[in-house]
């Protein structure tokens, strides 16, 4: 009896460990903890006269702020492309030799798009390139119809065309899955930005990998 309740006083003990654990993760990971970190950090670095560590921690506390925000109702391009601009920015740190190139008419910045559609397929790109030499471009155009289009373009040998039928697959998937999908999809990859789009634009929208 007393070795069991012995065993039973370690495993509870265990058991309030890893929900502290839990708890003190959960508070270092809350926004305003995060954003005060990086601050700090960042002005350390700028009065050390490091500018890289500086802008480095300046994109970062931005980026958290625009994930962190609510926009229910979508966000205007130019708010996006910001985003995408500052992750793009760290990137370089990674991968110097980066060749970015941005090409999207003034008249398209006012466009309300869901938040976080342009930057994770961005953030695409960087993991399937040439990581030797990441060249990518985003390009945007708009018809004299109003029907617009971004598109993110890299220079990885690209998907098979098994792969691409595989990932539209998926992307149906989620959509008949929507009400659940947050907790089924993995991250903001483009299966999560196809599902977004389509419930934010309808019909209205082509998703498309080539």
């Amino acid at each position: 009896v007393q070795l069991e309740e012995s065993l039973q006083h370690i495993i509870t003990l265990k058991d309030y460990e890893n929900h502290a654990k839990m708890l003190a993760l959960q508070a270092q990971m809350q926004p305003h903890f995060l954003f005060n970190t990086l601050t700090t950090i960042g002005s350390m670095a700028e009065e050390a006269g490091n500018d890289r560590i500086s802008r480095m921690c300046m994109n970062l506390t931005q980026m958290f702020r625009y994930i962190s925000g609510d926009a229910g109702d979508g966000v205007r391009m130019f708010e996006e492309i910001r985003h995408m601009e500052r992750y793009v920015d760290i990137m370089k740190e990674r991968f110097p030799n980066c060749e970015f190139r941005m090409d999207i008419p003034l008249e398209m910045m006012d466009i309300r798009i869901p938040k976080l559609t342009i930057q994770p397929l961005v953030e695409n790109s960087f993991k399937y390139c040439n990581r030797q030499k990441p060249e990518i471009t985003v390009q945007g155009r708009l018809s004299e119809d109003g029907v617009w289009t971004v598109e993110v373009e890299d220079n990885g040998k690209g998907f098979s065309r098994e792969k691409k039928e595989e990932i539209l697959e998926k992307c149906r998937e989620g959509l008949k899955r929507e009400k659940t999908f947050s907790s089924q999809i993995d991250g903001m990859g483009l299966v999560n930005v196809f599902v977004r789009l389509s419930l934010f634009y309808g019909q209205d929208m082509i998703y498309d990998i080539e």
